[in-house]
């Protein structure tokens, strides 16, 4: 920890910049956020990562930001209660991902993997399960219109 610099950084960018390349990007920022450049600028870069080429098809990714939303949690108590598992290996890891990711089985890695998922298949699942979460968590946080990042 000596080692990293964790003083406030100054802040080179306007709100009009960034909300120009959200803009851009396809998602305007609500008018509230524009007081925010940090906050514009955290979601323009997620908006750009979100466009580069992914390892994960469309159809995988549409499915797992579905579930992530269904799962999803509303409470504390709501987060820790015991939930239905779907068929689906990919949905249940993308409702485990979301609820409870410590009760990850050995059986359903099995599952995936009789799906055609090799160990960097896994890890390609697993990222776009905590990206889809980081999504529905800050439209959730932001209180950002749904589908608003949708390309």
């Amino acid at each position: 920890m000596r080692r990293m610099d964790l003083r406030p950084r100054a802040y080179d960018g306007s709100p009009e910049d960034v909300a120009a390349r959200l803009a851009r990007a396809g998602a305007p920022p609500p008018e509230r956020l524009r007081e925010t450049p940090w906050l514009l600028e955290c979601l323009a870069l997620a908006l750009e990562e979100r466009d580069l080429p992914r390892p994960v098809d469309r159809a995988t990714l549409a499915a797992i930001h579905r579930e992530v939303e269904a799962a999803l949690p509303s409470s504390r108590e709501d987060g820790e209660a015991p939930f239905e598992r779907p068929e689906d290996p990919v949905q249940a890891l993308a409702r485990l991902g979301t609820r409870q990711a410590w009760r990850m089985t050995p059986d359903l890695v099995e599952r995936l993997r009789a799906k055609g998922y090799d160990d960097r298949g896994l890890l390609d699942l697993v990222l776009a399960v905590a990206d889809a979460n980081q999504w529905a968590r800050l439209h959730r946080l932001l209180g950002l219109p749904p589908g608003w990042h949708s390309p």
